[in-house]
């Protein structure tokens, strides 16, 4: 029995560990900020977005809800929205479950606006046991930690994966998206080896071999957008620019990750929706 699941028709996911956690990625409050600076007006969404984070923890009653970064958009400042919002979505959803965040690269000054009682993990990720399953979270804006290379399953955020259709028309839309995937074990190993990432101290200076043992075959699952307005990159258009090291480096297997709707459907593989 898989031990997550997306919530059908959310772009939330639920995961029974040792406990139950509600994950969500990219709610970019602030957002509506930036696109008012280049003439897009848009009511704010952080009502909205605190509505369906409510709904999802009434009803699956998670212990725990993790973000897995970009909980505000603006870079690297705060907006008067952020230092608003922030505080007062938080403080209302701690009266209901606890909190953890992972920093994303939108994540900068965040800890100015977050209550104290909020667990605040590394950029780099970390792990979450499920009996002998390990689970690696992360932003996906780094490098995972080295400890992350082992892991049985990885969740990621940070390019807000969607797919572009073609209606009968001729007419595309783009539709959010779960990808399931999995990595380059001979690129991972590429670049931990040759130390373009900084190592852990009492990894930095041994054998490559160590690291090549250490480095696992995750399932990857990279999260769609929870902001209601972000559509997200078309994975399924050769022409999409992809962000992180894990992308830039071609360490992601992507013409044969799986793309799924939100509401479960399975679409197939990425090279068989390639537009």
């Amino acid at each position: 029995m898989e031990f997550y699941k997306p919530i059908e028709a959310e772009t939330a996911l639920l995961l029974e560990s040792d406990e139950r956690i509600l994950i969500v990625a990219d709610l970019h409050v602030g957002l509506e900020t930036r696109f008012a600076r280049n003439g897009l007006y848009f009511p704010s969404q952080t009502p909205l977005i605190e509505s369906k984070l409510k709904k999802l923890i009434r009803e699956y009653t998670p212990s725990t809800l993790i973000i897995l970064g970009d909980l505000k958009h603006n870079i690297p400042n705060i907006s008067f929205q952020e230092w608003k919002e922030i505080p007062r979505i938080l403080k209302s959803l701690l009266k209901l479950v606890k909190i953890e965040i992972i920093p994303g690269n939108h994540d900068s000054n965040l800890e100015k606006v977050i209550p104290k009682n909020i667990a605040y993990h590394p950029s780099k990720g970390y792990i979450l046991k499920n009996g002998a399953k390990k689970i690696g979270l992360l932003h996906g804006h780094t490098w995972p930690a080295i400890d992350l290379l082992d892991v049985n399953t990885l969740f990621m955020g940070h390019n807000h994966p969607a797919i572009r259709l073609k209606d009968s028309l001729g007419i595309h839309h783009s539709e959010k998206v779960w990808i399931k995937t999995k990595w380059n074990k001979k690129k991972i190993l590429k670049y931990f080896s040759k130390k373009l990432i900084s190592l852990n101290d009492d990894l930095a200076d041994k054998d490559q071999n160590i690291i090549k043992r250490k480095i696992g075959n995750p399932e990857i699952l990279i999260f769609p957008a929870f902001h209601p307005l972000i559509k997200g990159t078309a994975f399924n258009d050769p022409q999409s620019k992809f962000i992180g090291p894990l992308f830039d480096n071609e360490c992601i297997e992507l013409a044969n990750a799986d793309a799924y709707l939100t509401d479960g459907t399975y679409l197939g593989s990425l090279k068989s929706l390639y537009i």
